[in-house]
């Protein structure tokens, strides 16, 4: 066999060896993907607002107290939050303190959603926290009542009547938890 023919069939052997290496394309193949996104829970508090009572001579308050309202707004991923009052002067009891340390209480209304509609707490302790409260899905509140949540605090007449003149202060914080 000359030499020049052996060289060919050996290389078309390595073409062959090569070309079943090579894997081949089935007529139809699947594979599988996971998708995955994770939601964070939070929640947002939107709308509050300063809670300035003004300024009282004693004569002035004919009704049994003071209030104010303050509607706000908040939005949680869960559709569910918490809310924790707590006061800056309270280590029990809510109250305003003046700068010589006199003390007027005063208590707040928490009028908000839960699963069965309006519901409503009055809180008068540093610390109180309400439950299943029902937050909006939309951020920002949005539509005809876009609050779902109302504060309204209350000075009572014979505790602000017994004070002495002077600006009295306290600090609210309002801390929303996701459930």
């Amino acid at each position: 066999m000359p030499f020049y023919t052996l060289t060919k069939i050996l290389s078309a052997a390595v073409v062959a060896s090569t070309l079943c290496a090579i894997p081949m394309a089935n007529a139809q193949e699947s594979a599988d993907s996971v998708v995955t996104i994770a939601k964070e829970e939070g929640v947002k508090i939107s709308n509050v607002d300063d809670w300035d009572f003004g300024s009282w001579a004693v004569h002035e308050i004919s009704d049994r107290a003071v209030r104010l309202r303050d509607n706000t707004c908040v939005y949680s991923s869960t559709g569910s939050y918490s809310l924790t009052l707590s006061s800056q002067n309270g280590t029990n009891r809510l109250r305003l303190m003046s700068a010589d340390g006199e003390r007027i209480r005063y208590n707040v209304v928490v009028r908000y959603r839960d699963g069965s509609g309006l519901a409503r707490q009055n809180i008068n302790r540093t610390g109180t926290t309400i439950n299943n409260m029902s937050g909006s899905l939309t951020l920002g509140c949005t539509g005809a009542r876009n609050w779902n949540l109302r504060f309204i605090p209350i000075v009572n007449k014979r505790q602000f009547n017994r004070a002495s003149p002077g600006i009295y202060q306290d600090v609210v914080t309002l801390l929303v938890t996701p459930e």
